[in-house]
């Protein structure tokens, strides 16, 4: 695997947005995480095969790949944060893989009164927190989190989601 210029593992997020080449993706009617891959080619690879795929084929513009660097904490945006340096603090470690093939992806959004991630408006798109090497780090990650102003509000909006590195999700279609 790569690593990016800070110091990260780098990994390759696919994500599939149902609109058409020139559109943007806050536009798109739905939104679904494809998976992460560990090169840019693999990432690319996934996104062959799956464009010829029921559901894919007609939105074969909708797929963005995206860089995520594991165990860095994306929030707040434009910083630069080793999720381990602030979540464990002097002497607390968290598990580690090797070689890594599974990670802990930690979203959030603003979920309304009654509604959960399987029932929310599809005008919202998650917010990314991260991708994590352990569920406990994911965990910790959403904990620091929860009181910050932007989220204190909706303490149920986080999701942890295991994700199998170069396995993409739908490889079907849907």
């Amino acid at each position: 695997m790569e690593t990016s210029a800070y110091g990260f593992t780098l990994l390759y997020a696919i994500e599939h947005f149902e609109i058409g080449e020139p559109d943007d993706p806050d536009d798109a009617e739905e939104h679904r995480v494809i998976g992460v891959f560990s090169s840019e080619a693999r990432a690319k690879q996934a996104i062959a095969l799956l464009s010829e795929k029921r559901g894919f084929r007609r939105w074969p513009g909708g797929f963005r790949i995206c860089e995520s660097d594991v165990d860095r904490l994306r929030y707040p945006p434009g910083q630069i944060h080793a999720a381990q340096e602030i979540l464990g603090g002097e002497g607390v470690s968290f598990p580690v893989q090797d070689p890594l093939r599974i990670v802990y992806e930690a979203t959030f959004l603003r979920l309304r009164a009654g509604e959960t991630f399987d029932t929310y408006r599809d005008d919202l798109l998650p917010t990314a927190i991260g991708e994590f090497s352990s569920h406990e780090l994911a965990e910790a990650a959403v904990e620091s989190l929860k009181d910050h102003e932007d989220f204190r509000d909706w303490p149920d909006g986080f999701r942890i989601t295991e994700r199998v590195i170069d396995e993409p999700a739908y490889p079907d279609g849907y």
